[in-house]
């Protein structure tokens, strides 16, 4: 990478960085494709002052790196990755400690019904899902997990948890509840 100067990096407008804090000290400089590929490198490591002050800073880098015809596919990753990490962390915070309750389900013969539905069983898994959720949130418990025809809740107090739900298509009463 091109060496960049104390006295050259002066020269460079306020445009040629990504980042100004409000202390004025410019962070991240863009002013050509070498240094746009660094600041994409380096993105994650700055503490910006504020989620606006970082955003805008993202924006003025992307918009330098599409100028200078970058593809920054890894900054897009890592984005994406940080974004899951932060929202995870953020669902987690009520969870309950301790002691705890699990409930997992699972839908009985599950392939035997994905077979006999096809298409069909997409609005089978959405409904039983639903109910689930519901009688979770209901119970005050909170989603851990669902895949495929699986879902993993935790109580704080199993004296509250939700009952396991199935679905038996067969019966009058397309809907029962399993202990």
């Amino acid at each position: 990478m091109p060496v960049l100067s104390a006295s050259a990096r002066s020269r460079l407008p306020d445009s040629a960085f990504a980042y100004i804090d409000s202390q004025g000290v410019r962070r991240l400089p863009i002013n050509d494709a070498v240094h746009v590929r660094n600041a994409l490198a380096r993105f994650e490591q700055v503490t910006f002052e504020s989620d606006v002050a970082r955003e805008r800073a993202r924006e003025r880098l992307l918009r330098a790196a599409k100028k200078h015809g970058i593809v920054p596919l890894g900054f897009f990753d890592g984005q994406l990755r940080k974004e899951r990490e932060r929202r995870s962390s953020a669902s987690r915070k009520g969870w309950p400690r301790g002691t705890v309750t699990f409930l997992l389900t699972d839908i009985e013969g599950s392939t035997r019904l994905l077979e006999r539905l096809g298409d069909g069983y997409a609005r089978v898994l959405r409904d039983v899902r639903g109910l689930i959720r519901a009688s979770v949130r209901d119970a005050g418990g909170h989603e851990v997990d669902a895949r495929a025809d699986e879902f993993f809740a935790a109580f704080a107090d199993a004296s509250r948890s939700a009952r396991p739900v199935t679905v038996d298509r067969s019966s009058p009463r397309p809907l029962r509840s399993r202990s």
